[in-house]
C-alpha cells in the first residue's frame, strides 16, 4: 500500500500506512517509557473502564480508530477522553482523515491521546467520548506505563509571527556582549484573521479545500451580476468564456442554499473552458457539477455538455437530454468524425424521478480498466421537502479508452435558456467534491453547531476537537457566505459556548455551552492556606445587559427584557433594583426563528447575574506546590472554587468559570492568572432534582436574629416533602428543616447563620432559594 507520513506530534513521532487494497490504517506512536508496557483490551466508545495507577507520573495512552464507510461523511473527531482524575489529556498523534478506495469506500482516522496521572493509588474511571451515528470506534488500546522516564507539560504551541533580533550596545561578534532574538508567537486564529480573506460559500469552501490538488479545473459560477466570464476557483486557473451571441444572467439563482447565487443560461449561449495538463485525467476522470434543468425541459436529444479528450479513439463525450420520464440523460462517445462509438442508453427512471425543474448534483466518472472504461453516473436530486433522491447507474464501455480531457463546453443548442449551473469541475480522484447530502446542497441547514465546527475545521485542515457533545448544541441555519473566522465566530455566538486555541497543539477547540453546566470542580483553593494571591472583588456593570435582541440573518428577531428583579431596566433614581437600560443586539444563526426567544432569554440571563465579580485569580505554582499540577491543567471553561473566604468578601465559597488565562514563566517564578466569570450563570436546574423557586416570596413578619421559625408569604406554596433545603434571607443562609401550613403565609422551621451571617430581618425581606435554579438553554 501507499505510505502517508504524518508530521511529528508535540510529544512523539507518528506515521500512518494506508493500504487501498485491503482498506486498513496502521499508526506507530513512540513515547518515552519502559521497554515493556501492558496493553489494555478493546473498549467500545462511550463505555467506561477503571484504571488504578501505581504512582504519580505514570502515563495513560488511549488509541482509537474511527471509520466511516461513506463518501459523504468523515470520521468525527471527538474531544479527548474524560476521566475522574480530571483533565490534562494531550493529543499525541492524529493521522487526519485518510480516504480508502475499496469495495466499501470511505474514511479512516486514528487518534492517540496521553496524560500524566495526577492522583495515584485510587481507581479512576475513564471514558472515550462517542462520535456520530455514522462513525464507529473499532479499536482501543490502554497503555499504562509505570516508571516513565521523563515527563512533559506542554504550555504552548504556536506559530512565530515576529522575530526581533537585538544585542547589547558593546556587542562584538565572537568577542564580547550578548545577542538574542525575541519571538512573538500565537495560535492559528491570528494568521487566519490577517488580511481580507475571500468570502466563500459552503460548497466553494469544500471544493477548494478537499483534495484540491487533484482538481484539474473548477468553476464555481458564483460571479457577480456584471461578470463577462466565469472565473476559475483555482489559483491561476483558466476562466470559462462565453461564445456566440447568447446571454448569461450572473448571480441569478439561489436554488442551492449552500452556494452563492449562481448563473442562469440564456438561449443560444455556449460556454467553454480549457483544462490544463497539470492533473492527468486519462486514467480516471471525475466530473462534478450542480444543475437545474428548466421545469419544461429541453427539446428531445438536446446536447447538454461536451468533454473533449486528447488522443485515443474518443474525440468527444456528450451528455444528451431525453424527454422521457420528465427528463433523462444519456452518455455518448463520438470519434473525430462525429460517429457515435458507444452509448449508455437513456437511464430508465420511474416517471416521478424526472430531472426537469429539480436542483441536482450530477457526477460522471470514467475509470480505465485495461482496454475498457468503467463509467458511473450519479445524481443527487434535492426534493421540495429538503430530502435527497440519490441514484447511481454504472456500466462499461468495452474496448474503449478515454484520453486526458483538455476542453469542456456547455450550451449552444439553442434551447437551454433558464438552465442553472454551478460548481463545475474535473479531477482525477473520487475524493474531490464528495458532499451530496441534502444539508450540503442546502448550506448544511439543521447541522448542529458542534458538527459544523468539526466539519469546517476538517475542510480547512485545522486540528480540532469539541469539548462536550457536538450533537447537544444548537441546530444552525444555512452556513453563510463568509470568511472562515467569521463562520467560526457565528457558531460560538449562536451556541453561546467558547472557541479557543488549545495549549498543547496548533489547532482549535470548541467548548459547548452545555459542557459548562453544573461542572465538577477542576481546582479547589483554600483561602486559609495563606498562599493565595489577593483577590480583588469588583461590583460593576461591565457585563450588564438587561435589554437583549437576537436576530437571525435573513430571518426574524426576538427580544428579552429584565423589567423587574435584579439589574432591571428601570431608572436607578426610582429606587428598587433598576440600573437603567443596557441594550444590546446579537446576530445569530439558528435553524429556525422558533429558537430565537430561548436564545434571547439565555443571553439576558448571562447579562443580569447580580453578584460580585472576581475577574482575576493568580496562582503562584512555585509557592503553592500542593496544587501546582492541578492548576497547570486547568483549561478554558473549567471551574475553580475558593473555600474559606473571609466573611467581608463573601459569605459563601467563590465559584468561578475560567474564560482565559495568562501564564508567566521566568527563571525563578511561574504564575498563572486566570480570567474568570461567576459560575452561577452556568448552574442550571436538573429535572426531578432541583425545586422551583417562588419569585415573590417574602417575610410576612419581622424575624429576630435568633428566631428558629419564620413566616413566609408567597402566591406559590412551599413544601418540605423533599427534605431540607437552603434559602437566602437578606444575605443570611438558612436551612429549612420543615414547612407547615397549607395557605400563605407558611411557617418555616430553620437553622440560622449557615454561612456565618446572623442578623434580624424586617418584614417584606425577599426569601429565595440559596441556589436559585435556572432554566438551561
Amino acid at each position: 500500500g501507499a505510505q502517508q507520513v504524518v508530521p511529528a506530534g508535540p510529544t512523539g513521532t507518528r506515521t500512518a500506512t494506508l493500504s487501498e487494497a485491503d482498506g486498513y490504517v496502521a499508526a506507530s506512536v513512540y513515547i518515552q517509557g519502559p521497554a515493556a508496557i501492558a496493553i489494555g483490551s478493546t473498549t467500545i466508545a462511550g463505555t467506561a473502564w477503571n484504571w488504578t495507577p501505581g504512582a504519580p507520573g505514570d502515563i495513560f495512552v488511549v488509541i482509537s480508530a474511527f471509520s466511516v464507510f461513506s463518501l459523504d461523511a468523515r470520521p468525527a473527531a471527538p474531544a479527548a477522553p474524560s476521566d475522574t482524575d480530571g483533565g490534562g489529556w494531550v493529543l499525541l498523534a492524529d493521522t487526519g482523515d485518510l480516504f480508502v478506495a475499496d469495495d466499501a469506500a470511505g474514511w479512516i482516522r486514528l487518534i492517540a491521546w496521553a496524560k500524566v496521572v495526577r492522583t495515584a493509588g485510587v481507581t479512576h474511571q475513564i471514558t472515550l467520548p462517542g462520535a456520530d451515528a455514522a462513525t464507529t470506534v473499532s479499536h482501543l488500546a490502554r497503555v499504562p506505563a509505570a516508571d516513565v522516564g521523563g515527563d512533559w507539560d506542554i504550555r504552548f504551541i504556536g506559530e512565530a509571527a515576529a522575530w526581533r533580533p537585538d544585542r547589547t550596545g558593546n556587542f562584538v561578534p565572537g568577542s564580547k556582549g550578548d545577542a538574542w532574538t525575541g519571538v512573538d508567537a500565537s495560535g492559528l486564529l491570528r494568521r487566519l484573521s490577517q488580511g481580507t480573506a475571500p468570502l466563500l460559500s459552503p460548497i466553494r469552501r469544500l471544493c477548494t479545500t478537499v483534495a484540491v490538488d487533484h482538481c484539474a479545473a473548477y468553476w464555481p459560477c458564483e460571479d457577480g451580476a456584471d461578470a463577462k466570464q466565469v472565473a476559475s476557483g483555482l489559483p491561476g486557473g483558466n476562466p470559462m468564456r462565453i461564445d456566440g451571441g447568447g446571454t448569461i444572467s450572473f448571480a441569478q439563482s439561489t436554488v442551492f442554499g449552500g452556494s452563492a447565487p449562481l448563473l442562469e443560461l440564456g438561449d443560444d449561449t455556449n460556454l467553454h473552458g480549457d483544462i490544463p495538463a497539470g492533473v492527468d485525467t486519462a486514467g480516471a476522470m471525475y466530473w462534478r457539477m450542480l444543475i437545474r434543468i428548466p421545469d419544461d425541459g429541453y427539446p428531445d436529444l438536446t446536447t447538454l455538455m461536451n468533454w473533449y479528450p486528447a488522443g485515443g479513439p474518443v474525440a468527444r463525450i456528450g451528455i444528451v437530454y431525453g424527454t422521457s420520464f420528465g427528463g433523462c440523460i444519456d452518455i455518448r462517445l463520438y470519434d473525430s468524425f462525429g460517429t457515435q462509438l458507444a452509448s449508455t442508453g437513456f437511464f430508465t427512471l420511474t416517471p416521478d424521478i424526472g430531472f426537469n425543474g429539480v436542483p441536482m448534483y450530477l457526477s460522471l466518472e470514467l475509470v480505465r480498466s485495461g482496454s475498457n472504461t468503467n463509467w458511473l453516473m450519479s445524481m443527487a436530486m434535492l426534493q421540495d421537502d429538503g430530502t435527497i433522491d440519490a441514484r447511481l447507474i454504472s456500466g462499461t464501455f468495452s474496448g474503449i479508452t478515454v484520453g486526458r480531457i483538455y476542453r469542456f463546453s456547455i450550451g449552444g443548442s439553442g434551447a437551454m435558456g433558464g438552465t442553472v449551473l454551478g460548481h463545475m469541475g474535473i479531477a482525477d480522484t473520487q475524493q474531490w467534491f464528495f458532499g451530496t447530502g441534502s444539508t450540503f446542497l442546502s448550506g448544511y441547514s439543521g447541522e448542529t453547531a458542534g458538527r459544523r465546527f468539526l466539519r469546517i475545521c476538517a475542510e480547512n485542515g485545522i486540528p480540532a476537537s469539541v469539548l462536550g457533545d457536538p450533537d447537544d448544541t444548537v441546530p444552525m441555519g444555512p452556513q453563510p457566505v463568509d470568511t472562515l473566522v467569521n463562520v467560526l465566530a457565528e457558531i460560538e455566538r449562536t451556541d453561546a459556548g467558547i472557541l479557543y486555541e488549545p495549549r498543547d497543539q496548533l489547532g482549535l477547540v470548541y467548548r459547548t455551552r452545555e459542557s459548562l453546566y453544573n461542572q465538577t470542580v477542576a481546582l479547589t483553593l483554600d483561602w486559609d492556606d495563606g498562599r493565595m494571591s489577593p483577590l480583588t472583588p469588583v461590583l460593576d456593570d461591565r457585563y450588564t445587559r438587561n435589554d437583549v435582541t437576537v436576530s437571525r440573518s435573513g430571518g426574524s428577531s426576538a427580544r428579552a427584557v429584565q423589567e423587574t428583579g435584579p439589574l432591571n431596566v428601570q431608572p436607578p433614581s426610582e429606587g428598587g433594583d433598576g440600573v437603567g437600560r443596557y441594550a444590546t443586539e446579537l446576530l445569530v444563526n439558528p435553524a429556525s426563528d422558533s429558537a430565537l426567544p430561548d436564545l434571547a432569554a439565555w443571553q439576558l440571563h448571562l447579562g443580569v447575574v447580580d453578584e460580585v465579580r472576581y475577574p482575576q485569580l493568580t496562582v503562584d505554582l512555585d509557592l503553592y506546590t500542593a496544587v501546582a499540577r492541578n492548576a497547570a491543567q486547568v483549561d478554558i471553561g473549567d471551574r475553580i472554587v475558593v473555600t474559606n473566604v473571609p466573611d467581608d468578601l463573601s459569605p459563601d465559597d467563590i465559584d468561578l468559570i475560567v474564560v482565559g488565562c495568562t501564564e508567566t514563566i521566568t527563571p525563578t517564578r511561574r504564575t498563572i492568572t486566570f480570567n474568570c466569570v461567576p459560575a452561577s450563570a452556568y448552574t442550571v436546574a436538573v429535572y426531578d432534582t432541583d425545586r422551583y423557586d417562588a419569585t415573590d416570596a417574602k417575610l410576612a413578619v419581622a424575624a429576630t436574629s435568633s428566631a428558629t421559625s419564620i413566616a413566609v408569604s408567597s402566591t406559590a406554596l412551599w413544601t418540605g416533602d423533599d427534605g431540607d433545603f437552603d434559602i437566602s434571607v437578606g444575605g443570611e443562609r438558612m436551612t429549612v428543616t420543615a414547612v407547615s401550613g397549607t395557605s400563605s403565609p407558611q411557617v418555616f422551621t430553620v437553622t440560622r447563620a449557615v454561612n456565618g451571617v446572623s442578623k434580624a430581618h424586617a418584614a417584606g425581606t425577599p426569601v429565595r432559594l440559596w441556589k436559585t435554579p435556572r432554566y438551561a438553554l
